[in-house]
């Protein structure tokens, strides 16, 4: 495309090609007593005029991010050992710290060796809605070998929109079917350098109540989903994305009174809740999924010293008081009361009953909100990094 200009306007030469010597005369014949006028054509530069033609992004042609690769299948061994290609194992140390390059290694995987099972979320801005979901597998010794010898003790499955070089994601984007999900294996120390070290994002481990024949499982069918082509599986912010889809994993090990279900009417009213990865530890501790208090593992305490998770003192107090005997029961006879009370001023007596009864379950419910989010134990980031 070439750009000309005549007496001061824009023109484009959309053939592509230059004749820098033609010029176009006036052929009419001047009437007497003027004089014949001649415009000439010149090329000129995008930069003229302070014109600037930018080039257009197309992720259809620009390649995919460099930190993401979709596992695939090696070999899976008569003993059980499973072994994956693109398994992520942290990041090379460049000078380039903003766009470093990541190191994927051929690993085996033991299910055998499966110690313990967490869902864990990863918050980030703003923390009030936005987190992100994964899975952590943790294993006795031997149980994460990459080809080379390293050894990692845990290997975490992460659900991700897969994104082209130059591509951003939002929550809004994420509902146009732009991103294809990939299913991203990492060790432990991948997503500490990852997550903790350089985003400065927390990482909360909520211990999963599952049998060792569960737990094996749980890793087998996330490690065969991870080996599928995903080309055609679009992430949706609602409907298909990180959260939901480790909910479906986990579900394909539970028994029937145990699933999490996504929908209020199958098929017609989707639960918002079943989107949003801050639900994780009420979705779960109502199934009685649970197996103990949550664990925080702190971002750089160096490089992030303001996003380090503290209680207040009211947190502090209730965290306290959580741990008495007397606080579930304290906290039923208070929502008891004051349902009672509300339902009196309506319509006694049935409504003192029946505003009591809600009211107690109401207020169990509560406490037990509160004592997930303050029970808690952290832990600095720093004592995974690599040695």
């Amino acid at each position: 495309m070439e750009i000309t200009g005549l007496n001061n306007n824009i023109y484009i030469n959309r053939t592509g090609y230059a004749d820098e010597t033609k010029t176009s005369q006036k052929t009419d014949t001047p009437a007497e007593g003027q004089e014949t006028i001649s415009d000439s054509f010149t090329k000129t530069t995008a930069t003229d005029g302070n014109l600037v033609i930018k080039k257009q992004y197309d992720p259809d042609k620009a390649p995919w991010v460099k930190s993401q690769r979709p596992a695939e299948l090696v070999e899976k061994s008569p003993d059980g050992k499973i072994t994956a290609r693109n398994v992520r194992w942290g990041f090379k140390d460049t000078p380039n710290t903003t766009d470093p390059d990541p190191i994927f290694k051929d690993t085996t995987i033991d299910p055998s060796k499966v110690k313990d099972v967490y869902f864990m979320i990863e918050p980030f801005s703003p923390e009030i809605v936005a987190s992100h979901a994964l899975m952590c597998f943790e294993f006795n010794d031997g149980g994460v070998v990459a080809k080379d010898g390293s050894k990692d003790n845990r290997m975490v499955v992460s659900i991700e929109a897969r994104l082209k070089e130059g591509q951003g994601y939002s929550l809004v984007d994420g509902l146009k079917k732009k991103f294809p999900n990939v299913y991203q294996l990492g060790t432990w120390t991948d997503s500490i350098e990852m997550r903790s070290k350089r985003a400065g994002h927390k990482l909360i481990r909520y211990p999963l109540n599952l049998s060792q024949n569960q737990k094996e499982e749980l890793l087998k069918h996330s490690l065969d989903r991870s080996f599928e082509d995903h080309g055609k599986d679009m992430y949706n912010t609602l409907t298909n994305n990180c959260f939901n889809n480790q909910l479906r994993l986990l579900n394909t090990v539970l028994p029937p009174e145990k699933k999490i279900s996504e929908w209020l009417i199958p098929g017609i009213i989707f639960k918002p809740s079943s989107a949003m990865p801050n639900n994780a530890a009420g979705i779960l501790d109502g199934k009685g999924l649970l197996a103990g208090d949550p664990v925080i593992t702190q971002p750089d305490r160096t490089l992030f010293p303001d996003k380090q998770k503290k209680l207040s003192k009211v947190g502090q107090f209730f965290r306290t008081i959580s741990k008495s005997g007397a606080y579930h029961v304290m906290s039923s006879l208070a929502g008891f009361t004051a349902g009672a009370l509300l339902g009196s001023s309506i319509c006694p007596p049935v409504g003192t009953l029946v505003g009591g009864i809600v009211g107690g379950v109401t207020g169990e419910r509560l406490a037990r909100k509160v004592e997930l989010k303050t029970n808690f134990t952290t832990e600095p980031a720093e004592q995974y990094y690599k040695k």
